[in-house]
């Protein structure tokens, strides 16, 4: 097995924990809080790891490398943080209504339909009769699970 196989088991293993440790800081301390400290810690470790690449490029892979300077921006840039805070925004209360099982299961279903479009239309990559039978399997999960 390829290691990079473990990366997306271990992104949704550390989702999870997230969402489920800001769900119980939110319940202390209050959502918004905590959402700030989230938020806060993600742009320390963000300069921080900038950082560490600009001076050793070589400790990780070349996708990780600063190809451009700081002041090559276009609008679209901003996206994946702002969608990035809404997961963190939404997550928790989602987390605390409806429990870790059903949250996961229903991102899993929105994961699903979301990289099916992208992969179709975005990367030219096309709907295999497996795919389609692992999104009937997933909605099938979907409908067992929430019901």
């Amino acid at each position: 097995m390829k290691w990079i196989y473990i990366i997306p088991l271990l992104i949704g293993i550390l989702g999870i924990l997230q969402g489920a440790l800001i769900k119980n800081v939110s319940l202390e301390i209050g959502a918004a809080h905590a959402i700030l400290i989230t938020m806060a810690i993600y742009f320390f470790l963000g300069i921080v790891f900038f950082i560490v690449i600009s001076n050793n490029p070589q400790i990780l892979p070349s996708f990780y490398a600063v190809k451009f300077p700081l002041t090559y921006f276009k609008w679209w840039h901003l996206l994946p943080g702002v969608l990035g805070f809404f997961i963190v925004l939404f997550f928790p209360q989602a987390m605390h209504q409806l429990g870790a099982v059903k949250v996961t299961i229903l991102i899993i279903a929105g994961q699903i339909i979301t990289s099916t479009l992208w992969d179709f239309f975005i990367e030219n990559i096309s709907l295999t009769p497996f795919k389609f039978l692992g999104i009937i399997f997933a909605i099938l999960s979907l409908i067992f699970t929430v019901i």
